[in-house]
């Protein structure tokens, strides 16, 4: 069945003229400022999606001109839609966009209970807002089609007591990602629609879900909602909202749905944000909701950069049936046993974002730069430079310059070596601890020492002397565990074949660190060296056929489990 719907599928995609396409650059028809962020869509006759891309930050754009293709439309927020016609040559064409502006109301805009709802007439307001908001996601979503970014995304849960308010939990995870699909919603905009915002696991435990650009574009979201507007007050001045209220029909008053507010900024159009509560949950868990907010970017589309949900954990009581499954007698709406555990915060920041076409964006957090230098302040490149317990590194470039990835504020240890050294967790450098606070870049100068004076105090005491090799290893077992205790034996061989032993005159001998780590100095460059080490049996050998630049890191894995 899944291969005769992927053969159908296919069958469906339109024949691609070539490489022609239509290309040209979106305006503002009174003030012929370029406009970014604005989406550009090719349609048929009929009015059938063809292709479509994004217009940059200076207005230009390039959409796949496909066969069939006769109808252009160049959306955004702030601008009225516009149209032509694109005729049937199949070759580039060159159309100039001027889009003329369109506030984000028509008139005066007081709150209205008036709803855009099936069997309804739409109120001209609502439905101009609503259109006006679903230009600016539809930029979201064509944005992360045409230029996927990479983002640092902090995600966060954090519980709490449900009586002191103190937090009982608190956990924070960094993520680098590529977004070509969505990171906010978990599940698909139609399964939310019929099967809610919620996932509840055997025995009580749930899931939330929070709506994103896709979810609020599916036609399913104005089909199960009632649409109104609101005016901004307070913390939302200068504001005007789309109000989004559950439709209210059979079979769906037990669906755990949202309503809310998605709120556009009047005097600059843009999205700001969207507040909801879940519906159709226990008393005890009124209070469950969440947050999502939008930031403009340098191409001129917005993006999600946070978004929060926070959801009381309930214990409730549940009846055995006599088939053994767990089952609710009554409603939850109606659960007045429900009691509150404690409450739970999750959601995510977007720390910084960086496109393939060289646009950058970043949160209000700090980050590292600066340059790495020797002792008479030359630049060092390929130098490894890292921040201790985050898994942050870079390396510099041949001026010796380095940027390390956005991070929470804090205290930091920076640490910086050559690659060989630095596999070794040996620095080059003093270790500093950095003060890292507010947002921006932090600049630091890393002033390297000479490799021969760290090899020596990296080694035991006059094991090393310069122009001879260092060996920093760790003896494994099969799981990467450390076999503490490990004899090490260290031999000398003059001829390496495929048959050769450690049956030589044994050199240098000794144990594994409690770690498993072990250091070998003050080798000959130009002696290829065989090592094993055993314990119980087992053994693990490597063999050093040529030194390269005289450090060498190995991992010997015994050949089984053994600690």
């Amino acid at each position: 069945m899944r291969s005769a719907i992927a053969v159908a599928a296919a069958a469906l995609v339109p024949a691609i003229a070539g490489a022609q396409s239509v290309h040209g650059t979106v305006r503002d028809s009174a003030s012929r400022d370029a406009i970014g962020g604005a989406v550009v869509t090719l349609s048929d006759s009929a009015g059938h999606f063809l292709s479509r891309s994004l217009a940059d930050a200076q207005g230009k754009f390039a959409v796949l001109r496909v066969l069939g293709a006769r109808h252009m439309r160049v959306v955004r927020i702030g601008f009225r839609p516009w149209d032509a016609a694109v005729g049937s040559a199949a070759a580039d064409t060159i159309i100039d966009v001027r889009m003329q502006p369109l506030p984000i109301v028509l008139g005066s805009v007081t709150s209205t209970g008036t709803r855009v709802c099936s069997g309804h007439a739409p109120e001209p307001q609502a439905l101009a807002l609503w259109q006006q908001a679903r230009a600016a996601l539809l930029a979201m979503l064509v944005s992360r089609e045409v230029h996927a970014p990479r983002i640092r995304l902090l995600a966060f849960e954090q519980l709490r007591d449900p009586v002191l308010k103190e937090v009982t939990h608190d956990s924070v995870e960094i993520k680098d990602m590529v977004v070509d699909r969505s990171y906010v919603a978990a599940r698909p905009a139609w399964v939310l629609a019929s099967q809610g915002y919620i996932r509840e696991r055997p025995g009580g435990e749930r899931e939330y879900f929070a709506p994103d650009e896709s979810v609020l574009l599916d036609t399913t979201f104005a089909e199960t909602h009632c649409l109104s507007v609101v005016r901004g007050e307070g913390l939302h001045e200068s504001e005007v909202g789309v109000r989004f209220e559950p439709l209210r029909s059979a079979g769906r008053d037990t669906v755990v749905d949202i309503d809310g507010v998605l709120w556009l900024d009047e005097l600059r159009p843009a999205l700001r944000s969207l507040q909801y509560r879940y519906t159709a949950l226990e008393p005890a868990a009124k209070n469950a909701g969440g947050e999502v907010y939008f930031t403009l970017m340098p191409s001129g589309a917005p993006m999600i950069t946070r978004w929060v949900i926070h959801s009381p954990v309930l214990a409730t009581e549940q009846t055995m049936s006599p088939n053994g499954i767990t089952t609710e007698t009554v409603q939850r709406s109606k659960r007045e046993s429900a009691r509150l555990v404690q409450y739970q915060e999750t959601g995510g920041n977007v720390m910084a974002a960086d496109w393939e076409n060289g646009l950058h964006w970043h949160g209000p957090y700090p980050r590292l730069v600066g340059v790495a230098v020797d002792s008479s302040r030359t630049p060092i490149r390929d130098v490894r430079v890292w921040l201790e317990g985050t898994g942050d590194t870079a390396t510099t470039d041949s001026a010796g310059r380095f940027t390390l990835p956005y991070v929470t504020p804090g205290l930091y240890v920076i640490a910086a070596s050559d690659s060989a050294l630095a596999a070794a967790g040996i620095a080059r450098v003093v270790p500093q601890t950095i003060g890292l606070t507010g947002s921006g870049d932090y600049a630091i100068r890393l002033v390297l020492h000479a490799r021969d004076e760290v090899l020596t105090l990296a080694c035991p005491a006059k094991s090393y002397r310069p122009g001879t090799g260092a060996i920093f290893a760790r003896v494994v077992d099969s799981t990467g565990a450390p076999v503490a205790n490990a004899q090490l034996d260290v031999a000398a061989l003059q001829q390496i074949v495929a048959t050769d032993t450690l049956a030589r005159s044994v050199l240098r001998s000794g144990t594994s660190g409690a770690d498993g780590r072990f250091v070998i100095c003050g080798a000959d460059l130009h002696q290829p060296l065989g090592i094993q080490a055993s314990k119980n049996g087992h053994t693990a050998t490597a063999v050093i056929r040529s030194w390269g630049d005289g450090v060498i890191v190995l991992r010997l894995v015994m050949d089984q489990d053994q600690r």
